[in-house]
């Protein structure tokens, strides 16, 4: 993962403070072994398995600490195991005529903000 160039996304999208304690949060999610992306807004982001599958939606609490799971639980970002979050992702690969497409992280990291 490219957390810089996530970075410079979320303070692009939605300002210094609010960008940074998001892509703070996507950070650590990453670091638990996920491609993780930007979303729909500044409380949401896109987690996969790697940056080849697809990823699910996930919400995130207006503290930016903790993880809405889909299962409704809100679960602490830093006490989440890789399985705590992986049994909800697709298992698919992101493929299309037999050919794997753009990377789940691609419009995060090939910015040149």
């Amino acid at each position: 993962m490219n957390f810089r160039s996530i970075e410079k996304k979320c303070m692009g999208l939605y300002g210094k403070e609010v960008g940074k304690r998001l892509s703070d949060a996507m950070k650590k999610i990453g670091r638990k072994d996920f491609c993780v992306a930007t979303s729909w807004s500044e409380h949401e982001i896109s987690i996969s398995r790697s940056c080849i599958y697809r990823g699910r939606i996930f919400k995130l609490t207006s503290d930016y600490n903790s993880l809405m799971m889909p299962d409704g639980e809100i679960r602490e970002i830093d006490s989440l195991t890789y399985l705590d979050i992986s049994k909800y992702l697709p298992k698919s690969p992101k493929i299309r005529g037999g050919k794997h497409i753009h990377r789940h992280c691609f419009s995060d990291i090939s910015l040149n903000l």
